[in-house]
């Protein structure tokens, strides 16, 4: 699963947990379940986990070249 996808899951999950999104009949906002937290978890660990490729890549890049 691709960064790009989760992103497709999470604006799913804000738009079940966005407090703004309510009808008259509702008196309280949807609570966060066990699934919405490991969803953002998840979500969470990814983009960590991308960054750090990223870094990674970018100082192997811009490192400097081993003596000759």
């Amino acid at each position: 699963m691709r960064f790009n996808d989760l992103l497709e899951i999470e604006d799913e999950i804000e738009a079940e947990i966005d407090p703004d999104v309510a009808f008259y009949s509702d008196v309280r906002r949807k609570r966060l379940t066990l699934e919405h937290v490991n969803r953002l978890r998840k979500l969470r660990d990814l983009r960590k986990y991308e960054e750090s490729q990223r870094l990674d890549l970018v100082k192997k890049m811009y490192a400097r070249p081993a003596p000759v």
